[in-house]
């Protein structure tokens, strides 16, 4: 099971999505309110309104960003060191995330 953590910064509302041994899956962008964040939240869970763009750094570490369907950036993943951890992360994301629970 995921856990999504909303958290205040600098005035702006953002989310993380950890697994159940706490390990930072996930990082959203910043929103302007709560209501914004949630509806963000419920985005992600509905598998056929996101994009998932797989990308690398200049580390050579992969990532990948979740945008909605207007091309927004909904957030972007831990590094990972190859390829193969990435699609895994983009898997275990896509098979969990409907059933997250939100901890405020």
């Amino acid at each position: 099971m995921f856990k999504i953590i909303l958290t205040k910064n600098n005035g702006y509302i953002l989310f993380n999505i950890e697994n159940n041994s706490r390990k930072l899956l996930f990082t959203s962008t910043n929103f302007s309110s709560i209501s914004e964040a949630t509806e963000n939240i419920e985005n992600l869970k509905d598998l056929k309104t996101v994009l998932y763009e797989r990308k690398t750094n200049t580390d050579g570490k992969f990532f990948f960003i979740i945008s909605d369907k207007n091309g927004n950036v909904i957030g972007k993943s831990q590094n990972y060191s190859s390829e193969a951890g990435m699609e895994n992360g983009i898997n275990t994301m896509q098979q969990y995330i409907t059933s997250a629970v939100i901890k405020k």
